[in-house]
């Protein structure tokens, strides 16, 4: 089969997996998925290899599949970072940090959330450093410790704010809202931490 029939079999695949989604068909779009990643991998087209492995990732962790699903984000992570695409690498580590804090394992979680902190931060991207701050703070409210998960969402507020993310401001606001009123029974927007 030739590169250019490869190619367009892979985009093909990657088509049907996406409308599959669209129509709630989890398994079917795995296969497509499966079947485009193999063929993006032999046409060594590394970001698009590594793209469908992060759309494999995200549905599988939804499935709540969630070996399967690092595996599958830690093969993105792998592609994305031979092909030097760095946003790619951030949010890989976020997504990885995601599954295990959804397999309750914290530490994982938090690490992971702190290897991506640094590149969004280079690459100067408030909304992904914002994301990692909540993400980081949603792991101190399962741990119950609401005074740290209110420094971390008082540090991504801002941030959201600058970067008018006004649907995530709204959900930040609300969870500084809840976690003031459970712990002193009023509203303190508060001020940014260090």
């Amino acid at each position: 089969m030739s590169n250019h029939t490869k190619r367009e079999r892979a985009e093909s695949f990657l088509l049907k997996g996406n409308t599959y989604i669209g129509e709630e068909k989890s398994d079917l779009a795995l296969r497509s998925f499966n079947r485009a990643a193999k063929l993006f991998g032999e046409l060594q087209d590394v970001k698009a290899h590594a793209m469908v492995m992060n759309n494999m990732g995200l549905l599988l962790a939804r499935k709540e599949q969630y070996r399967e699903a690092l595996r599958c984000f830690r093969k993105a992570l792998e592609l994305f970072l031979k092909g030097a695409h760095h946003l790619e690498v951030a949010q890989q580590w976020g997504n990885i940090g995601s599954v295990f804090r959804d397999m309750n394992r914290h530490d994982d979680a938090l690490d992971c959330y702190r290897r991506a902190l640094p590149i969004f931060k280079k690459l100067q991207h408030q909304e992904g450093v914002a994301d990692q701050f909540t993400n980081i703070a949603y792991i101190h409210v399962m741990q119950e410790d609401s005074r740290k998960a209110l420094i971390w969402y008082r540090k991504a507020l801002p941030l959201y704010k600058e970067a008018q993310c006004e649907k995530k401001v709204r959900f930040t606001k609300q969870n500084i809202y809840n976690l003031d009123k459970n712990s002193t029974g009023e509203y303190n927007e508060g001020t940014q931490a260090r």
